[in-house]
């Protein structure tokens, strides 16, 4: 979580920034809106972006886990299995 909110921290701050830059520079009205419009949908495509790279990571980790424990369980169970044959072929002996 600490690199999540790291990033969010610098994204929010970089949009800060550029937002005041663009209000405070001698441009007309519509001129600034034109181009807080066009960084704010640059900033939307980041997060975007990085939400979707971050998903994936999650996904991959999940994936990664509940194959080794799809694994770990299959072992269990071909090792409880081979200890049940083994038992009840030494009973029955």
């Amino acid at each position: 979580m600490k690199t999540t909110s790291l990033l969010a921290g610098i994204v929010l701050g970089v949009a800060a920034g550029t937002a005041l830059g663009i209000l405070i520079a001698p441009d007309k009205g519509s001129k600034t809106r034109k181009k807080l419009t066009k960084k704010g949908v640059q900033l939307s495509d980041t997060l975007k972006d990085k939400f979707d790279e971050l998903v994936d990571t999650v996904i991959e980790g999940y994936e990664d886990v509940r194959d080794d424990v799809m694994e770990t369980g299959d072992d269990i169970l071909s090792t409880f299995s081979s200890t049940k044959k083994e038992t009840i072929k030494t009973i029955k002996s």
